[in-house]
C-alpha cells in the first residue's frame, strides 16, 4: 500500500511539474516572438497566454520569483548580450532590436543587470565575470523532468530576482538588518514585549554612526511568514549581516536567544542566550548595550563616547512605566495598519498616559502622545492659530528630559514643516541625524522639503533614505526620486526609478498615473492623456488622474473634453467629501470657456477665499507657497488685475531654482493669456527657463561627480 501511495504521489508531482513546464515554455515562446516589439508588455503577454494580468503575475511569482515585467526586461537584456557577443550590430541598433526605446535607459538597465555597460561586452566576452548575473535567464525555461529540478531552478531565480531589486542600494560593509523576533511564548499577548526588545536593540544599533542599520518597517515584511534563506533576505535588504532573535516571557522572567549572522556564508558569528528575571529597566538596557557593543567590536565599528552613552542610557527608571509604553507602542503600530478603526489610537493614548503616571519624566511616552496628537488633529486644526502647538509642547517636554532622542527631533521637524518654517524644520532633521545617523525619516523629510527647491540636496537625501528603508515604503521613495529627476530634466532616470518602484509593488495604476505626469512636465500632452486613460481604466476612483487628463485637454484647447473630465473630478472629490484647493481655478476656467459663467465665478471665488485663508494663517508647507503664488497669479491675471498678478509672479521669480513643470505652465497656461504680450511677463518666462536650465546643469554635474550618469 505504501508503494502505491508513493507512486501516486510521484505521478502527481510529475504531472504538476509537466504543467508548470508547459506554462513556462508558453511564456518563453510569447516573449521570444515579441521581444523586439517596444509596446509588448505585461498586458500583451497576458493576452497572448490567455489569462488575466493578475493570474499571470501570481503564477510567475510562484514559479520564477519574478514579475512579468522583470521577466520581459531580463529576457530582452539576455538577447541583447547574445547579439553583442556575436557582433550582430552596434549597441544603439541592438537597443531598438530588443524592444528598448531609449539607448541611455538600455545602457542603464544593461549595466545594472550584468555589472558592466553594453559597450564592454566584446572585451569581456561570454566568459567574463559579472557583478550579479553571469547565468542567462533562459534557465527558467530549461526542460524539467522532475519537481526537484523545478524547485532548484526556482530558488536560483528567486535569488537573481532579489539581486535585481536592490540594484540601487549600496551595500555598506557594516550593514545590518534586525529581523522581527519570534515569540516562543504560548501567550500571543506577550509579543508586544519581544517587539519592544527588538525595536530598542535596533535603536541602540542605529545610534552607531559606523553602522548602516535598516529601519524597522523594512523588516516587518518578514514577520509571521516562513523565512526565506538568509542570503536572499540580506540581498533584498541590501545588508551584509542579519540579527535574528526569539524568546518568551512568563511573569517577570524572559528567555532570549539572539544571533548575528553573516549573510554571505550563512554562518553565526555571535550568539547570546539570556534567561533571567527582569526587575528593572536597567537590566534590559544592559542586554541591549552588551549585544550592541559586541556587534560593533566584531565588525570593527568604532563607537564614540557619546554613542556609548546613548546605548547605555535606560529610557526610564520605572519597569511598570516601560511596560505600559511598550503596550502603547504596539497599539499605535496596529493603528498604522488599520486606520479605519480609532480604537487602537485611543488605547495607545491611554497607555502612554498610564506610563507617565509611573514616571512623569519618561520622554518616550511624551513622544508617543505627540504622535497620537498629530494623527488625530493634523487636519481639523489646519486653520486654527494654535495648529499643532500641543504636539510641539509634548515634544519639547520629551526633550527637556532627554535631549538625545532622534525621534523627538524628527517630530519637531514635522511641526516646523507644517508651520512653514522650513529652515527650522531642516535644522531639526539634522539634529535627528546627528543622534541617529540611520534615521531614514529625517533624510526623507529633508528631501521632501528640498523638493523643487534644491534638487541636488533633495536627491541626495532621497537616495540615502532609500538605502535605509527597504520595506513597503521603498516604492514611494523611488517614486519621489523619479519625480526629482523628472522635474530637473532627466527623463530617462525618472523612468528608470518608476520602473524600479513598479517592480516592487506592481502598482500599474500609480505607474501609469506618474508616467502621465512625466509627459505633462515635458509638454507631451497627448502622450500624457494616453497614460492617464490607462491609469483610470485600472483605478476609476483616483480623482487626481481624472483632473490631470482634464488639464491636458485644457492645454490642447479641447475645452469640451476638458470640462467632461473636470466634472468627473468634481463627482469623485465630493464622494470623498474634500474638493481640491489648488485645482479650483482650472475648474473655473473650464466652466468659463464653455459658457458657464456662474459656475466659473463660484470656483474662482471659493479658490481665492481658501488661498487667502491659508496665506493669513501661514499654512503653506513644503513648496506650497510656490503653488499658492502661482494660483493667485493665474486668478488675478484671468480677471484682469495685472498688478496683483505680477505681484505674485515676481514672488515666484524670486526663487533661485525652478522645476520643469513651471517652465511648462508659464508657457502654456491659458489663464495667462491676458499677460502674454507684456514685456514683463515675457521676461519672467525667460528668467524661469534660465533658472530651470541652471538647475538641470547642477544636477548633471552632481550625477557626474557621483558616477551616476
Amino acid at each position: 500500500m505504501l508503494c502505491v501511495k508513493l507512486s501516486a504521489k510521484r505521478s502527481l508531482m510529475n504531472e504538476t511539474s509537466s504543467m508548470d513546464q508547459v506554462f513556462l515554455e508558453r511564456v518563453h515562446s510569447a516573449i521570444e516572438n515579441n521581444f523586439a516589439n517596444e509596446s509588448f508588455g505585461v498586458d500583451q503577454l497576458a493576452h497572448e497566454i490567455g489569462i488575466s494580468r493578475s493570474q499571470l503575475h501570481r503564477r510567475l511569482k510562484v514559479l520564477s520569483g519574478q514579475s512579468p515585467s522583470q521577466m520581459i526586461k531580463e529576457f530582452r537584456l539576455s538577447k541583447a548580450k547574445d547579439m553583442l557577443q556575436n557582433k550582430v550590430a552596434n549597441v544603439s541598433e541592438i537597443c531598438y532590436r530588443v524592444g528598448f526605446s531609449s539607448p541611455s535607459y538600455f545602457n542603464t538597465c544593461f549595466k545594472e543587470h550584468f555589472g558592466y555597460p553594453p559597450g564592454k561586452v566584446k572585451r569581456i566576452g561570454s566568459s567574463g565575470i559579472t557583478r550579479k548575473h553571469s547565468i542567462s535567464l533562459n534557465l527558467i525555461f530549461v526542460s524539467v523532468t522532475t519537481l526537484a529540478v523545478v524547485s532548484s531552478i526556482v530558488m536560483f531565480i528567486i535569488v537573481l530576482k532579489k539581486n535585481t531589486e536592490i540594484n540601487t542600494a549600496e551595500i555598506n560593509q557594516n550593514s545590518i538588518a534586525v529581523l522581527p523576533f519570534i515569540n516562543d511564548s504560548p501567550e500571543k499577548e506577550n509579543e508586544y514585549f519581544l517587539n519592544g526588545i527588538m525595536e530598542q536593540l535596533l535603536f541602540k544599533l542605529q545610534t552607531i554612526g559606523d553602522l548602516r542599520v535598516i529601519s524597522r518597517n523594512s523588516v516587518e515584511q518578514y514577520r509571521d511568514q516562513i523565512r526565506l534563506p538568509t542570503p536572499e533576505i540580506a540581498e533584498a535588504m541590501g545588508v551584509n549581516y542579519l540579527i535574528e532573535g526569539s524568546g518568551q516571557k512568563y511573569g517577570d522572567t524572559i528567555i532570549l536567544r539572539i544571533q548575528l549572522i553573516e549573510a554571505s556564508t550563512d554562518s553565526h558569528l555571535l550568539a547570546w542566550s539570556y534567561e533571567e528575571q527582569i526587575e528593572s529597566v536597567e537590566a534590559i538596557t544592559r542586554i541591549y548595550a552588551e549585544i550592541s557593543e559586541s556587534i560593533a567590536t566584531e565588525l570593527q565599528a568604532v563607537i564614540t563616547s557619546k554613542e556609548k552613552q546613548l546605548i547605555e542610557k535606560p529610557p526610564t527608571t520605572s519597569l511598570t512605566a516601560y511596560d505600559f509604553y511598550l503596550r502603547g507602542k504596539a497599539e499605535l503600530d496596529k493603528f498604522g495598519s488599520d486606520d479605519e478603526s480609532q480604537e487602537p489610537l485611543e488605547r495607545a493614548e491611554n497607555l502612554y498616559h498610564k506610563a507617565l503616571e509611573y514616571d512623569s519624566t519618561f520622554a518616550l511616552a511624551y513622544i508617543g502622545l505627540a504622535r497620537v496628537y498629530r494623527i488625530k488633529h493634523r487636519w481639523d486644526e489646519l486653520f486654527k492659530e494654535e495648529y499643532m502647538d500641543s504636539m510641539l509642547i509634548l515634544v519639547n517636554r520629551a526633550l527637556s528630559y532627554n535631549d538625545q532622542l532622534a525621534e523627538a527631533y524628527v517630530i519637531r521637524g514635522d511641526y516646523y514643516r507644517y508651520r512653514s518654517r522650513i529652515e527650522q524644520a531642516i535644522d531639526e532633521y539634522d539634529k535627528a541625524i546627528m543622534h541617529n545617523p540611520n534615521s531614514w525619516e529625517a533624510y526623507y523629510q529633508k528631501g521632501v522639503l528640498q523638493y523643487m527647491d534644491d534638487f541636488v540636496e533633495s536627491l541626495g537625501n532621497f537616495h540615502k533614505a532609500a538605502s535605509l528603508n527597504r520595506g513597503l515604503f521603498l516604492p514611494s521613495i523611488y517614486r519621489k526620486i523619479a519625480g526629482a529627476y523628472g522635474m530637473s530634466g532627466f527623463k530617462e532616470k525618472c523612468n528608470f526609478f518608476l520602473l524600479e518602484a513598479l517592480s516592487l509593488d506592481d502598482d500599474s495604476a500609480t505607474h501609469y498615473s506618474l508616467l502621465a505626469n512625466v509627459e505633462d512636465n515635458y509638454s507631451n500632452f497627448e502622450k500624457s492623456i494616453e497614460f492617464g486613460i490607462k491609469s483610470h481604466a485600472i483605478d476609476s476612483t483616483d480623482d487626481w488622474i481624472v483632473y490631470l487628463i482634464g488639464t491636458q485637454y485644457l492645454y490642447l484647447g479641447q475645452f469640451d473634453k476638458c470640462l467632461e473630465y473636470f466634472k468627473k473630478y468634481e463627482i469623485l472629490k465630493k464622494t470623498f467629501d474634500r474638493l481640491g484647493v489648488w485645482e479650483t481655478f482650472r475648474l473655473g476656467y473650464a466652466y468659463w470657456i464653455n459658457g458657464f459663467e456662474e459656475e466659473a465665478e463660484y470656483y474662482f471665488d471659493s479658490g481665492l477665499k481658501v488661498l487667502l485663508n491659508l496665506a493669513e494663517v501661514d499654512r503653506q508647507y513644503f513648496y506650497q507657497d510656490f503653488h499658492n503664488f502661482y494660483c493667485f497669479a493665474t486668478i488675478y491675471a484671468f480677471r484682469g488685475d495685472k498688478d496683483k498678478a505680477y505681484e505674485n509672479l515676481r514672488k515666484i521669480n524670486q526663487r533661485q531654482r525652478m522645476p520643469l513643470w513651471m517652465v511648462k505652465d508659464i508657457n502654456n497656461d491659458p489663464l495667462f493669456d491676458n499677460l502674454r504680450n507684456d514685456l514683463e511677463f515675457q521676461q519672467i518666462a525667460k528668467d524661469i527657463e534660465a533658472k530651470y536650465q541652471a538647475e538641470h546643469e547642477r544636477v548633471r554635474h552632481w550625477l557626474e561627480e557621483n558616477d551616476m550618469l
